[in-house]
């Protein structure tokens, strides 16, 4: 089990050329030697180059993407040649795709079929589809969980789901009693920590934090994922509320390792 960074928590710093790499070097000299691609907007040729140029003098490996589903349909080829520059595995869709309905469960069942199909496709190139789940995904329709539904119709062997464990204790879904029960369809997991900010007098919101910083046990949570075939744990951090994204990565990485559960960079 590797640690990895998703590149979306730093998409702010990504823009140009120069920000890419100033940005990856950070990276890089924090301690992080794997990355997800994330954050960019629509993958192109120019961009695919850029940081294939820069993570390869830097010594990162780039072991995700996540990728627009549509773009996956409508440029099934050059996808599959930018995940080979990249020398990129695992090419990630990060949510429901636009166009498809997130309260109507017969769209998550088309979404699926399509990417059972993609799946087999991008299993002939070496290069795996998983699928990056939030909250809506646990959101009852009709008394059916449309995460069941994606689960059960994965039929693909080429197609895992993406576990966000913060994204499932929101949701009210224990992490490990989640990662347990379907450990055969996962690959990669994204780790981030959930704090709570208290608005006034009886409101209260959940906000999203760096490792350690949080409400839930990581060190437990990393501890039993040690018993399961997962290949990275992927840092993230959607929003800092003001304070330095380069500090708050370096936060996350350093508690992971104060853990000592021999969990490789």
């Amino acid at each position: 089990m590797k640690i990895a960074l998703q590149l979306y928590s730093l998409r702010n710093y990504l823009k140009t050329e120069e920000d890419i790499l100033e940005t990856l070097t950070k990276v890089k000299d924090i301690g992080y030697k794997n990355v997800q691609l994330s954050g960019i907007g629509k993958f192109t040729k120019e961009k695919v180059e850029i940081f294939s140029r820069i993570t390869k003098a830097l010594g990162l490996d780039v072991v995700a993407t996540h990728v627009d589903f549509n773009q996956l349909e409508s440029s099934f080829d050059e996808i599959v040649a930018y995940h080979q520059m990249l020398g990129c595995k695992y090419l990630g869709i990060g949510a429901l795709p636009e166009g498809y309905d997130r309260k109507n469960l017969n769209d998550y069942q088309k979404f699926i079929f399509k990417a059972n199909h993609y799946a087999n496709l991008l299993k002939e190139h070496g290069i795996k589809l998983v699928y990056h789940h939030h909250a809506f995904e646990f959101a009852k329709i009709n008394q059916f969980l449309p995460m069941q539904v994606i689960i059960q119709n994965m039929m693909s062997s080429n197609f895992t789901i993406e576990p966000d464990l913060y994204w499932l204790q929101f949701a009210g879904v224990p992490p490990i009693h989640f990662i347990e029960t379907y450990q055969n369809k996962i690959d990669i997991v994204h780790i981030k920590d959930m704090k709570v900010k208290m608005l006034d007098h009886w409101t209260t919101i959940a906000q999203f934090a760096a490792i350690g910083d949080g409400n839930m046990n990581y060190k437990n949570i990393l501890s039993a994922m040690k018993g399961f075939n997962i290949d990275y744990i992927i840092v993230e951090q959607d929003e800092f509320y003001g304070e330095d994204p380069f500090v708050e990565i370096k936060r996350s990485l350093d508690a992971i390792l104060s853990y000592r559960l021999n969990v490789s960079l």
